[in-house]
């Protein structure tokens, strides 16, 4: 396949975005119907929080990852997309066991972050004798205490520690997601070194293919975007299924299935233009 086929393809992904668009609605709706903190078939109350406030933000983080799309803004996209299948991943680990552990490991996790973070930042306050940042750091030591002090099961020795993230990705079946979309996405987050590098490449390049391969390189970069934001509305549609089994709301899965259709025809066809390459 040459080069303008190729661009030709990339340009027309962007036909994709409202597809995605309105499929994200229809599952975030299908997702509404669980109603976490009502439903009595969910036994914890941190689980029926989690799940309500992670689909909540998942949706949000979507629902911007999409707009970004049509200001043609895909770097912040690809960084929202990484936040959005972290999340669906979290989610879906929280809700994995048959207890409560996951859920308590989570904020255990949070808890054993924030006290290592303000340690040094302590640490750092007092080697430079600033003191106003030391009263700052030993009052949110205070506080970090107190978190735990409150909440002593989540605590317990026998809670399990927190999964790196691609040991979560693994327990709940999908770490081909973290090496296709969660790797792949955090270099924007982290660098934007893959873009700095292909455009420093092409910088290299004779002046009369510089300019075609610079704009087929934007062109390319666009359609990985739509192709994350399929991927990451496709795992939240995965991780709402799990949520209506898990709430026994299985009559929802279906609408979910028939909801996501769409999207995965759209991976689909960006997978098999990969295949060609």
């Amino acid at each position: 396949m040459s080069l303008k086929v190729y661009i030709e393809n990339w340009k027309k992904h962007l036909n994709h975005i409202d597809p995605i668009d309105a499929c994200q609605k229809q599952i975030y709706g299908i997702s509404k119907k669980l109603k976490p903190g009502e439903n009595e078939k969910i036994k914890y109350t941190i689980m029926k929080l989690n799940m309500d406030y992670i689909l909540y933000n998942i949706n949000e983080i979507n629902t911007n990852i999409i707009y970004c799309l049509r200001t043609k803004s895909y770097s912040t996209a690809e960084i929202l997309s990484r936040s959005s299948c972290e999340f669906s991943a979290n989610l879906m680990y929280v809700i994995s066991g048959k207890d409560n552990d996951n859920a308590k490991s989570l904020l255990k996790d949070y808890h054993r972050n924030s006290k290592n973070n303000v340690k040094k930042w302590l640490e750092y306050a007092e080697e430079n004798k600033l003191k106003e940042e030391v009263f700052a750091a030993k009052l949110k030591i205070k506080i970090v205490d107190i978190i735990r002090e409150s909440m002593p099961s989540i605590f317990s020795g026998s809670i399990p520690r927190w999964p790196s993230t691609q040991e979560k990705f693994r327990s709940i079946g999908l770490e081909s997601a973290y090496h296709h979309i969660f790797a792949p996405a955090s270099n924007s987050t982290h660098s934007l070194s893959e873009d700095i590098y292909q455009l420093l490449y092409r910088e290299s390049l004779p002046s009369e293919e510089k300019t075609e391969s610079i704009s087929a390189y934007f062109d390319e970069k666009a359609s990985f975007a739509i192709y994350l934001s399929a991927l990451v509305v496709g795992l939240f549609a995965e991780c709402v299924a799990r949520c209506c089994i898990k709430a026994e709301r299985d009559d929802l899965l279906l609408d979910i299935i028939t909801a996501a259709a769409p999207v995965n025809k759209i991976i689909e066809e960006h997978d098999e233009m990969v295949d060609d390459i």
